[in-house]
């Protein structure tokens, strides 16, 4: 069980992968059987777990608390893995699997987390009005930080969502990615029947040398495709932030506009290419011609460019997200002082109302609106906080960032073991508890969770197996009994039922 738990969930290993690594070991197990394993590896990680709550308190006591991040991931309808971990330890505390982030469902966990941790020094969170109301039922007097990140991508899809949209509902409008792929294709299978040619003119165009020892019907078709490649490679020409830091629609027709431009002022009966030859060229340019004269797409372009300028000057004065990153979404913001970035911000601030005076477009004033809203929780002062040491200042995380890297890393591992990317049946059928294997990668965790037992397994084998029995009857609650889950793909289910019933009924 552990063997398996471990490929899973450190190794990220497939189901496949593990049953061969185990017929090396001279265990023959089915991949459900193994499946069933790694389910079984958590519900006793968890019960361990559940058995450490004191040990664990001890240890967050010893920092004087512990900093409390919450946060829940879905994918389309799916059920929500809410999760709260102190970002002082790195210890994922608690998790649980709820229907929404509606306050009453995120309460009940809370208290749990109360009950067994005590308050904490602060809450990071982000700007869901769930988990505000919550935390305020819950944990009333506890300083709130609003994570960073999220700030800046809320109040950034505020300002820019409008005309981002319409810009792609323009570019839709025209089939502008499915003309260039339609137009890209017949030149593609062209050009690959002489493979030397693509590489003979790859490297002229990157050097200073000359098109020459190419015939002029191949440097046409290349020169068209690798165009076309250009436009549409700026649809991919992210950070990995996501919008609205990344706006890859809008590379993608700024770079039209780039090239429609070039061919209108090139003459192309100069070039030295019959009219069929130079037809590939001459398709292009009428494809991107109606994109860009048509005026509603450019007005939307300016527009947005004007509110990205302003979007990024805030992005710039809070440190957050920067425009050339090293890290992506594992960024967790520039170190610099938070009081140092307050400052910076306050300039911005202070700039932009005066430009949004005589701005009719309502956007920038729910920009700044957002800004004076969540101020106080963006740039709390650290917390001073009494220790078996003595006094120390503890300034929480500017982001929420380590619980989407444990995010990240468990939809990697059922990936892995699904095969597919989308999560939502993942989460449905995954249990509550899987964040918690995050832990055994923190050394200090597993210090305190082995205690006196050498292994994972010494400790594992110690756990009654009435708990785990017990355990498996609490995950049952409210899942559909499997033969009524049957019964439910047959789409004269009512007819049949009631056909059943109704003798009875009659007699």
């Amino acid at each position: 069980m552990v063997f398996v738990g471990k490929a899973f969930f450190l190794r990220y290993r497939s189901g496949l992968e593990i049953r061969k690594e185990l017929i090396g070991l001279k265990i023959n197990i089915s991949e459900s059987e193994i499946h069933y394993l790694g389910q079984k590896f958590i519900a006793y990680l968890a019960l361990a777990h559940g058995q450490k709550r004191p040990d664990i308190k001890k240890r967050l006591q010893q920092n004087g608390g512990y900093v409390l991040h919450l946060d829940g991931t879905c994918d389309g309808g799916s059920p929500f893995i809410f999760c709260g971990i102190d970002s002082l330890t790195k210890i994922v505390l608690d998790s649980v699997k709820i229907t929404s982030e509606k306050a009453e469902k995120i309460v009940p966990f809370l208290k749990r987390i109360k009950q067994h941790y005590g308050t904490p020094l602060a809450i990071v969170r982000d700007m869901s009005k769930g988990i505000a109301n919550a935390v305020a039922c819950v944990f009333d007097t506890t300083q709130e930080f609003i994570c960073h990140f999220h700030f800046l991508r809320d109040i950034g899809k505020d300002l820019l969502q409008k005309d981002y949209d319409l810009i792609k509902k323009r570019l839709k409008t025209h089939s502008a990615t499915t003309l260039l792929k339609s137009l890209s294709s017949p030149l593609q299978f062209d050009i690959e029947k002489d493979k030397n040619q693509i590489k003979k003119f790859a490297d002229k165009i990157l050097s200073t040398a000359l098109l020459e020892n190419i015939q002029n019907k191949e440097i046409m078709k290349l020169s068209a495709y690798s165009l076309i490649q250009w436009c549409l490679a700026g649809k991919t020409q992210g950070h990995g932030y996501g919008f609205p830091f990344d706006r890859t629609d809008l590379h993608f027709v700024n770079r039209i506009a780039e090239v429609y431009d070039l061919l209108s002022k090139l003459e192309l009966s100069q070039l030295r290419a019959s009219r069929i030859e130079r037809k590939p060229l001459m398709k292009l340019r009428e494809i991107l011609k109606p994109i860009c004269e048509d005026s509603t797409l450019q007005r939307a372009i300016k527009t947005l460019e004007s509110k990205i300028e302003i979007f990024d000057q805030l992005r710039d004065a809070m440190r957050m997200a920067p425009k050339q990153p090293s890290r992506g979404l594992n960024d967790d913001g520039d170190d610099a002082d938070v009081k140092t970035i307050e400052k910076q911000v306050e300039v911005f601030y202070q700039k932009l109302k005066k430009q949004i005076v005589h701005t009719p477009d309502k956007d920038y004033q729910k920009f700044i609106d957002q800004l004076e809203k969540y101020w106080e929780k963006l740039f709390a002062d650290p917390i001073i906080v009494d220790t078996p040491k003595g006094k120390i200042k503890i300034q929480p995380q500017r982001t929420n960032n380590i619980i989407e890297r444990l995010f990240r890393s468990l939809k990697r591992i059922y990936c892995r073991k699904s095969g597919h990317s989308k999560m939502n049946k993942v989460i449905q059928t995954v249990l509550a508890e899987t964040p918690l294997v995050k832990n055994l990668n923190n050394p200090e965790y597993m210090k305190i969770l082995l205690a006196e037992h050498r292994s994972l397994e010494e400790l594992f084998s110690t756990i009654d197996y009435q708990l785990w029995e017990n355990f498996q009857k609490l995950d049952q609650v409210n899942k559909i009994p499997p033969p009524i889950k049957k019964m439910l793909n047959n789409p004269r289910l009512p007819d049949l039922i009631i056909q059943k019933i109704s003798p009875q009924i009659t007699q």
